[in-house]
């Protein structure tokens, strides 16, 4: 009688902790739209049980100290005490709004880019010095117009600010209405590609609510 009472007791509250479940989730600008929300919102949909609370930050925050359940990166794992599942990979492009010049030599392209090109200070800036340096382009990059937020970054390419390096994933909307075009001479820009992961304690077994979450992320990445 008693060793059944126990155990209704721990379904209790297993139910009741799954019913009240919370994930604590970082994620980058670039991944509060498109597919990456759509994906979200399947999951919440999928598992009404389970809320998230989101952080939108491009600061690699701390898991531990933050109290995060998950975060979606694009950069190489550095932590040995978090697990890391690989999402998709994306590449770097070089884009410029509509009014831009297409048909350039050379030499004029890369004087477009010199001129134009609109800085994102919120991403790693010292591979891009290396590339700009690698194809001819001596400028400083406080010498160019920086931007530190992704949508109004995107926003002013398409406002004809200037030229503009996305992430391809991000700019997929818009290269696809053309709003923007890409840049592919006189380098195709792919200076960087970046494996995007979802990273999660190792050392920690994940309860019922986390391991649907990552199973559920997992699943979503690997079937589309």
């Amino acid at each position: 009688m008693l060793e059944s009472l126990s155990q209704a007791e721990e379904l209790f509250l297993s139910g009741s902790q799954q019913a009240h479940s919370v994930l604590r989730i970082t994620l980058p600008q670039v991944f509060s739209q498109g597919k990456f929300m759509q994906m979200l919102s399947d999951f919440c949909h999928a598992h009404p049980q389970i809320k998230l609370d989101l952080i939108i930050t491009n600061k690699n925050l701390d898991l531990v100290q933050q109290d995060i359940d998950f975060a979606f990166r694009g950069s190489a794992l550095a932590d040995s005490q978090m697990r890391s599942i690989k999402l998709f990979q994306a590449k770097t492009i070089l884009c410029a709004p509509q009014g831009f010049a297409r048909q350039l030599t050379t030499v004029q392209q890369l004087q477009v880019i010199t001129e134009q090109l609109l800085i994102p200070s919120y991403i790693n800036l010292s591979t891009l010095r290396l590339y700009l340096q690698k194809i001819g382009i001596k400028k400083p990059l406080h010498q160019f117009t920086a931007i530190d937020d992704a949508f109004s970054y995107k926003q002013a390419v398409l406002a004809g600010m200037g030229v503009g390096i996305f992430l391809d994933f991000f700019v997929e909307q818009e290269l696809k209405q053309n709003q923007i075009w890409q840049i592919t001479d006189p380098h195709p820009f792919s200076y960087k590609f970046l494996d995007f992961n979802m990273i999660y304690h190792k050392n920690i077994k994940l309860a019922k609510p986390q391991a649907l979450f990552r199973d559920f992320v997992t699943h979503y990445f690997t079937a589309t």
